[in-house]
């Protein structure tokens, strides 16, 4: 059968699928004969076909009338990269677009108010956290890292900074996410007890830290941190910001390398494991270093278990680890906006995606 692949892995895996979710399929012939420049010669078995791109110019696609599904409604596609959010809200206002991302809340309403224009959401599964890493002073205490959640109250955020545009998230992972616990609680806000733990742990005057932060990177990541910074300092913490390009905040200087003891981060995930191995799941990177035998043993069973319901329990119980014993503080998701024309149809969903196939032009 050409059109059946069979996968062998040495032990079973129950989140083999999840893996494959950003893994695409191209030709063997083009593989064989570009070699690694394969990427400068795009063929796949999409529903569109790439016509052209240069640097700093648009991805221009048309449809593929041989694909295999339905056809797409849209015949051609062309997706210009803006980075200035004004020049992109003001092109979908004056017509020179049809589909925006990430609109900043501040323009909702004037985009809201246009009736060429609507504004279309979903909430988010890129988690936003901050990582205490335990191999750096002071985060090797557990105490430290405990009130460092009792300092900071991310509801602040969503609802000044955000216009109310987020989802608040009470424990490692978001309720839309796959292995969430809807009965855990995270730390109530109360600076007093995030002082008596830091006195307890060898800091009575308090401490000083660094918190790293990708501000090109994240969307208002500055003001965040600026927040974050006022409410630690309410517990006795002063807070440097350091603002860092993401190129080099990612890199081996950075969190991948585990040169980083505190920082702002946001993973997107549909499933606790994604979040749960990359970061806390000891020997798998070096994003937060952070050691626990009985959590590494429950990601274990988990990534073996078929059986959903015993899976996400054992997630649920790994992530009550990571709240007792935290080597981060859980923050929010956002809500994804999207500014799009009226003559549009389409509903945004979560993902950070914005598929063309899915859409058709009224009329």
């Amino acid at each position: 059968d050409d059109h059946t692949v069979v996968m062998v892995t040495k032990v079973p895996s129950a989140v083999l699928l999840d893996r494959l979710t950003n893994r695409f399929m191209i030709s063997k012939a083009a593989a064989d004969k570009y070699g690694n420049d394969v990427d400068q010669y795009p063929i796949g078995t999409g529903p569109y076909k790439f016509v052209s791109w240069q640097r700093n110019d648009p991805l221009v696609l048309t449809r593929n009338e041989d694909y295999w599904g339905p056809k797409a409604a849209i015949k051609e596609i062309v997706t210009n990269r803006i980075k200035e959010d004004a020049a992109r809200v003001s092109g979908l206002l004056a017509g020179q677009g049809d589909v925006i991302n990430n609109v900043p809340v501040e323009e909702i309403s004037r985009i809201k108010s246009n009736p060429r224009v609507r504004i279309e959401r979903a909430q988010g599964q890129r988690m936003y956290f901050l990582v205490l890493s335990p191999a750096y002073k002071p985060f090797d205490n557990k105490l430290v890292r405990q009130a460092f959640n009792y300092a900071i109250d991310p509801s602040v955020i969503i609802k000044h900074i955000y216009e109310g545009n987020g989802y608040l998230m009470n424990g490692p992972v978001a309720s839309n996410v796959i292995g969430s616990d809807p009965k855990m609680k995270r730390y109530p806000l109360d600076p007093k007890k995030a002082k008596e733990l830091l006195a307890k742990a060898g800091y009575p005057n308090g401490l000083e830290v660094k918190l790293y932060l990708s501000p090109d990177r994240y969307p208002k990541a500055r003001e965040v941190c600026q927040v974050i910074a006022d409410q630690l300092s309410q517990a006795g913490v002063k807070t440097e910001l350091v603002a860092q390009e993401f190129i080099v905040f990612w890199g081996q200087e950075g969190v991948n390398g585990g040169k980083l003891p505190f920082y702002y981060v946001g993973r997107p995930a549909i499933d606790a494991d994604t979040v749960y191995d990359q970061y806390f799941r000891s020997g798998v990177t070096k994003r937060a270093q952070y050691k626990s035998a009985e959590f590494d043993k429950l990601m274990d069973e988990q990534q073996k278990t078929g059986d959903m319901k015993k899976r996400i329990a054992l997630m649920q119980q790994a992530g009550r680890i990571l709240m007792e014993d935290p080597p981060m503080v859980p923050l929010y998701t956002l809500a994804e906006i999207y500014g799009v024309a009226s003559n549009v149809i389409w509903d945004a969903k979560p993902g950070e995606r914005v598929l063309a196939y899915e859409m058709k032009i009224k009329g």
